[in-house]
Formats: C-alpha cells, sequence, structure tokens
C-alpha cells in the first residue's frame, strides 16, 4: 500500500467535504433537489440520518427532531 502524506481520518474528512459541497449545489437546483427528494427514498434516508447523527451542529442552523 502506498504511503500518504494523510491520515485516514483526514481522508475521511476531505472526502465529507467534497460529498457535502456536492450537496450542497444540488440544494442550489431547486429542481434536482425536489426530484430527489420526492423520489429517492435513499437519498432521503441518508440526508435524515446525517442531520441526526450531528443534530448538535444542525441545532444551530434550524429545528431538528425525532419526527
Amino acid at each position: 500500500m502506498a504511503k500518504t502524506k494523510y491520515s485516514p481520518d483526514e481522508i475521511a474528512m476531505q472526502m465529507i467535504d467534497i460529498v457535502e459541497h456536492e450537496m450542497v449545489l444540488m440544494w442550489l437546483d431547486d429542481k434536482e433537489i425536489k426530484t430527489l427528494l420526492n423520489e429517492d427514498v435513499e437519498f432521503l434516508k441518508t440526508i435524515v440520518s446525517a442531520v441526526m447523527l450531528e443534530r448538535h451542529y444542525w441545532m444551530k442552523f434550524m429545528e431538528v427532531g425525532e419526527a
């Protein structure tokens, strides 16, 4: 296995940043995000799971509950 200058944690955080950036771009495209939310159950489950996992962070910006 090739050595890298980044730790696995740093690589994971970089990957999360990339995914988060891509998701923000999707939210900016009203048509795409509405289609995904209405038709892609796995995408919706992923979003809800991520928000619940980091609810202490997201509660600063919106109401997060168990409903």
